[in-house]
């Protein structure tokens, strides 16, 4: 007598289930890491943002101090860019930060055309430093924003789709808005 050495159909549909059974679970478990990891992604492109704005907020100081002899009578516009700095720097949500964020950019704008009416202050080599490590800031927080709207559009989109939008997922993520007049 010769032994059959396929399997029967109901060991074939066993193990299919058996199978299908698992793979459920386990695919729960992928798309809910995934969404954390794109969670965490989209943080960290955050704190890029936070981090490169900071580091162009901290040159504010000594742009205004350098240019005080030059533009006394300008002193709104200089109160007015020490002011949307500080409330940056003291904004706890991140609507806020780019509320404020918005304000300095608009403060700044308004500095550098009110600083095109000095020839004199143009052509100060402390004032051109300053003006050229602010530019170096402007492209590097630009840079970030890009990434951190890559992020939030990445992540956004993700938990939109099905299967992962059957899921409890924390709500969607808000893009980086800029100001019309700060563009």
């Amino acid at each position: 007598m010769e032994k059959n050495w396929l399997p029967s159909k109901r060991n074939i549909f066993s193990t299919l289930a058996v199978i299908g059974i698992l793979s459920v679970p386990l695919y729960y478990v992928h798309m809910k890491n995934e969404i954390v990891e794109k969670d965490e992604r989209v943080r960290y492109s955050w704190s890029q943002v936070e981090s490169t704005i900071q580091r162009r907020y901290e040159l504010i100081p000594n742009l205004i101090s350098s240019t005080k002899a030059y533009m006394a009578h300008e002193s709104s516009v200089m109160e007015k860019l020490a002011k949307s700095r500080s409330e940056w720097i003291n904004a706890r949500t991140e609507s806020d930060k780019v509320e404020y964020s918005n304000n300095v950019e608009s403060a700044l704008l308004q500095y550098n055309l009110t600083a095109e009416k000095y020839p004199e202050l143009k052509a100060s080599a402390n004032f051109s430093e300053l003006n050229t490590a602010l530019e170096g800031s402007e492209n590097r927080v630009a840079i970030e924003r890009r990434r951190y709207i890559e992020s939030v559009r990445d992540y956004n989109s993700y938990v939109k789709k099905f299967p992962v939008s059957l899921l409890n997922h924390p709500p969607r993520k808000a893009y980086y808005q800029i100001a019309a007049e700060a563009k």
